[in-house]
């Protein structure tokens, strides 16, 4: 039992002991995609509810595991690298929850076929997030896509100072082609209106929720923009706990080439 930190903390504790160098590292936004890609897929019904039964990909605000400096002779460069090794990993290898060791700088270069668990590996610290509307018939529309969110960053503690931190996010990833990489990510729809969300960052809890949506008509045509907003409290995983508060769908025209502030206002008593 206990949290993956907790054992993080233990691993590198006996590994230490052992004589092996050790260290924590922390990634933001790690994933484990259950379908074998590296896409991070949310369903939503027509009404924007999300659909748990097609929501099994796994997202998580922090995952804690470690990295122990060793040599591994039977990859090609035999020479000594950071290599990841988790104890608790979402999946199961040979019904045991254990990960690596996997290089680090092999998986930088995508290079996924050397052991151990690279492909799982890579997976939880790369990807996009992309949202689909199910209609009732089954079929299914990609709604957005937002670009390299997960593995956002990877962190240790710095060997200068204790109380700082060190990112490392740039010996897992090459930084200058993450927009750039192909692999099995799902493309960003080409939709002609642009949506951008603004929260004011002084609100307080109890104040009233006051939203800003920023809509942005690119096409030549008028486009019917239909709005809707939904509060819910959400896990650690960002899975749907419980509904707040949902506003009903409004419709609003926006002429070709123009910009428009739509604002949302939620009182305290509807999400509190």
């Amino acid at each position: 039992n206990g949290t993956n930190w907790q054992h993080a903390a233990i691993l590198c504790s006996l590994s230490r002991a052992l004589g092996i160098p050790c260290r924590i590292v922390t990634i933001y936004n790690a994933a484990c995609q259950t379908d074998g890609t590296e896409n991070y897929d949310i369903h939503w019904d027509i009404k924007q509810r999300p659909l748990k039964q097609l929501n099994s990909d796994l997202i998580c605000a922090s995952h804690v595991w470690n990295e122990c400096w060793m040599r591994r002779d039977d990859l090609s460069n035999g020479e000594h690298d950071w290599q990841i090794i988790d104890s608790t990993p979402v999946l199961m290898c040979d019904g045991i929850r254990r990960t690596g060791p996997c290089s680090v700088s092999f998986l930088k270069n995508s290079e996924l076929g050397f052991r151990w668990d690279s492909p799982f590996v890579h997976s939880t610290i790369n990807g996009n997030k992309a949202h689909w509307n199910v209609y009732p018939d089954g079929n299914m529309e990609l709604l957005d896509v937002q670009e390299n969110i997960v593995g956002s960053k990877i962190i240790t503690r710095s060997l200068t100072n204790e109380f700082e931190i060190e990112d490392i996010t740039e010996n897992y990833k090459n930084l200058m082609k993450s927009s750039d990489r192909n692999g099995n990510f799902v493309k960003r729809p080409n939709n002609d209106v642009d949506f951008e969300l603004k929260l004011s960052d002084d609100m307080k809890f109890g104040d009233n929720l006051t939203l800003q949506l920023h809509a942005t008509n690119k096409s030549n045509e008028t486009r019917t923009i239909a709005t809707a907003l939904s509060l819910c409290i959400i896990s650690s995983s960002h899975q749907k706990l419980i509904s707040c508060y949902d506003q009903p769908i409004q419709l609003s025209n926006l002429g070709a080439g123009k910009n428009e502030n739509i604002p949302l206002k939620i009182r305290p008593e509807q999400y509190m």
